[in-house]
């Protein structure tokens, strides 16, 4: 970019907007000024750089501003470092110089975007490659049934208690995991991976199949992988001497003159590369192209999309019709390209990704319903079905087997013509695990308003090894007190006389409280 063109559109603004706008414009508050007096205003974003001592020039999203002993500052100025964002408020002197009255940091709590295997799942966090992301009423989950060894794509809030997810899209772990990336590092039983949506560590066994060109660090990979509560083990890896490109997009989080930081993603500008659209601001969007090296992702084009050009409505549908809705007191255009999803209706609760149009109005990307939790005197339930008494209505004897993350629990169950059971045309027979909810009963039964006939949840186990088959390794264990099946279909990693008397795995629950095991190697400890 021309900088000598930005400073001189610069001035030239400056100047048109001292000479030919009302001072009332730009005020933020007391009587107008009077002829001769400065203009003060206001602007918010990052501290480009800033001098070594007070008075000295300090650069504020591309403006150069004077600060003085006189500037009032919200924190000591040592603590405001280069890419803080802050709240000025200068004075516009001779020639559209800027003077700063007031500098305020403003805390900026940044969106996270990652992916990863589910370590564990509790009602309130879930881990997710060795973080922890608090679950709230507001989080929208989708995407397959979550259990531990499944992927989930989490987008989260940082909050000074951590992440707070705001959204999870949960893969089933039985489908392969595939993903391009680069080099960074290398270890007999393990490599990093660079990619656009952050480091991966990989697990390299015995049987992961490595093709193409000698490995070496910096070069291109296509990972094909499985997801299992250790982590993702390599199955297949391709290199190529040259990475392949990538396409991503993500908020700005940071701009200095060589790189730019994109969705927590090093982006390394060139003088080759093309950078499109309005002058870009931390906070905004930015789709970026460009090839994957161990230091960064080197750019050959970016776009810039304001941030001010999208945003997130949250709250109850108060009207509806085939072009507009009413969200929160808003109104919202939807069309056929709007997606929605939950079959929201008027007094639901939603969540909508709209645009923002020249005329103030929105448009509706997307619209989603938010789960509601059942009433405060409503019973959850979940577990095996051990006993079934036809009748009118039916008793269901519902049974949840111990796990590392919950205690056994059991419920009675009565179910009849009104409860809604999905699928529709479930079978429920005992061994089948459910889910549901419904209003408790004097004695503590439960009569059933909704009843969900899903698989088995997966449990994971580890621990010390107390018993195991007398050769091999197909046969039952018995692991921390869990009994475990290791059968011809259970994934070993590694030989068990190297793990030590330690062991780790997940697999399928049974009612017994045993797990068919569907990964097992060792544990750490």
């Amino acid at each position: 970019m021309n900088k000598q063109r930005i400073w001189f559109s610069l001035f030239i603004a400056m100047l048109v907007m001292a000479l030919l706008i009302p001072a009332s414009a730009f005020a933020t508050g007391g009587p107008d000024p009077a002829p001769g007096e400065d203009v003060v205003i206001t602007f918010v974003g990052p501290v480009n750089s800033k001098s070594d001592s007070i008075p000295g020039p300090w650069v504020i999203a591309g403006r150069t501003v004077q600060v003085t002993r006189q500037t009032a500052f919200n924190v000591d100025p040592s603590e405001i470092q280069v890419g803080d964002v802050v709240d000025v408020r200068a004075r516009v002197g001779h020639q559209g110089a800027l003077t700063a009255l007031a500098i305020n940091k403003v805390q900026v709590r940044q969106t996270v975007h990652f992916s990863g295997v589910i370590q564990e799942i509790t009602d309130a966090y879930w881990m997710v490659d060795d973080r922890k992301v608090t679950i709230v009423e507001e989080t929208v989950i989708v995407g397959d049934e979550p259990d531990v060894g499944d992927m989930a794509d989490v987008v989260a809030q940082e909050t000074d208690d951590g992440l707070v997810a705001r959204r999870i899209v949960v893969v089933d772990a039985d489908q392969t995991v595939h993903f391009p990336g680069v080099i960074k590092e290398m270890h007999d039983d393990a490599w990093l991976i660079a990619t656009p949506a952050g480091d991966k560590r990989v697990l390299i066994t015995e049987d992961t199949v490595i093709e193409g060109d000698d490995p070496d660090v910096g070069d291109g990979v296509n990972v094909w992988a499985q997801a299992t509560s250790e982590g993702l083990v390599a199955t297949r890896i391709h290199v190529t001497d040259r990475p392949s490109q990538v396409h991503f997009m993500g908020r700005i989080q940071e701009i200095a003159d060589d790189y730019w930081v994109v969705a927590r993603q090093k982006v390394l500008l060139t003088p080759d590369t093309e950078i499109q659209g309005p002058e870009p601001q931390v906070g905004d969007l930015a789709e970026v192209w460009g090839e994957p090296t161990a230091d960064g992702v080197v750019a050959s084009r970016i776009r810039v999309i304001s941030r001010h050009r999208f945003t997130v409505i949250r709250g109850v549908v108060e009207a509806q019709s085939e072009t507009e809705w009413v969200i929160d007191g808003r109104t919202v255009h939807v069309n056929e390209k709007t997606r929605i999803t939950g079959d929201p209706q008027v007094g639901d609760q939603v969540v909508a990704v709209v645009q923002a149009e020249e005329d103030g109005s929105y448009t509706a990307r997307s619209i989603h319903k938010i789960p509601q939790s059942p009433p405060q005197d409503r019973v959850t339930f979940s577990g095996f079905v051990t006993e079934i008494e036809e009748g009118s209505p039916t008793k269901w004897v519902v049974t949840r087997t111990a796990t590392p993350n919950r205690e056994a629990a059991t419920w009675v169950v009565w179910v009849s013509e009104s409860t809604q059971i999905w699928p529709k045309d479930a079978e429920v027979e005992v061994g089948s695990w459910v889910k549901g909810f419904g209003e408790p009963n004097e004695d503590e039964s439960v009569n059933a308003l909704a009843v969900r006939v899903v698989d088995a949840p997966r449990a994971a186990f580890a621990g010390e090894i107390q018993q195991q088959p007398a050769s091999g390794v197909i046969g039952d264990w018995v692991i921390d007190g869990v009994t475990v099946h290791v059968t011809d279909a259970t994934r070993v990693i590694g030989a068990p006389e190297d793990w030590g008397g330690y062991a780790q795995g997940y697999g399928a629950l049974n009612p017994d409280g045993s797990i068919d095991a569907i990964v097992i190697g060792p544990m750490p400890h």
